[in-house]
């Protein structure tokens, strides 16, 4: 099972309709890394050669900055690090299938760390430890980041998902329900129904399918278009033998997403009993 999203601090926080990573059965299994606002239901990317053309502009007037900045004033470690962060950031932007982006991210992440131990950095290093599956590394560079009194703490709910996500992977599901159920009442955190989701998903793991139902429709009632709270409910619902709920849900799906495997199966499966 995995739990998510996993995503940049300061480079996230979304708009509808929101996909969650991983699905049962998964048709996909990746973890989002998103924008400061938003969630796309789309994986950000190159879409085309005019956004790939953008990526590398923006890109070379980064290191140009770079090259300026170190060569001058007495703000240069915090200028010096923003423009690494951005840089690292432009890495996560773009099609990530393998290691490599991930790894020229980290190594831009390093050197943003090297210039100023920012706790949002540390978060965003150890979500790219994760990603290259460094678990211990990354559970390392979260506990540094929240235990920095510095963070700010409009970030700090998001990291603290990010950190939950990372714990429920490594199976301590009891400790990261914790901070899930903590957050759902944290007045700074803006997406309770993504903690609600995480949290269906551990009752989903563990066969208490009602209460996943329950709390998936929560998720739900905050976020109508978020795509795998009514996936994740489909399933529940399946589970406990409500049909009829299953397949409205099923059908919610696939108008948010045709090509969605997870449901298309399901579909089908459902087809057989109804």
């Amino acid at each position: 099972m995995t739990y998510g999203p996993i995503k940049p601090i300061l480079y996230y926080f979304f708009s509808s309709p929101r996909r969650d990573i991983g699905c049962l059965p998964a048709p996909s299994t990746e973890l989002r890394i998103n924008s400061a606002t938003s969630c796309p239901s789309k994986p950000r990317g190159r879409s085309g050669k005019g956004v790939g053309w953008v990526s590398r502009g923006i890109r070379y007037i980064l290191i140009i900055g770079i090259f300026f900045i170190s060569a001058c004033g007495k703000k240069k470690n915090i200028q010096l690090a923003q423009s690494y962060y951005r840089l690292s950031m432009l890495e996560l932007s773009e099609d990530v299938s393998s290691d490599l982006g991930y790894k020229k991210a980290l190594n831009h992440i390093d050197k943003a760390l090297a210039c100023d131990k920012k706790p949002e950095y540390l978060a965003l290093k150890a979500t790219i430890l994760f990603k290259l599956n460094q678990t211990e590394e990354s559970l390392a560079c979260f506990k540094l980041s929240l235990g920095d009194e510095a963070i700010d703490p409009l970030a700090k709910p998001e990291v603290l998902n990010n950190y939950a996500c990372v714990l429920a992977q490594q199976g301590k599901c009891d400790e990261a329900c914790k901070i899930w159920q903590n957050l759902l009442g944290d007045k700074h955190y803006l997406t309770p129904e993504v903690a609600l989701v995480n949290l269906g998903k551990v009752y989903v793991q563990t066969g208490d399918y009602n209460k996943a139902k329950d709390v998936f429709t929560r998720a739900i009632t905050l976020e109508p278009g978020y795509l795998d709270a009514h996936y994740y409910r489909a399933l529940a619902a399946y589970q406990t033998k409500d049909y009829l709920v299953a397949k409205n849900e099923t059908k919610t799906v696939l108008f948010l997403e045709p090509t969605h495997q997870g449901a298309q199966e399901l579909d089908k499966n459902l087809g057989a009993l109804i």
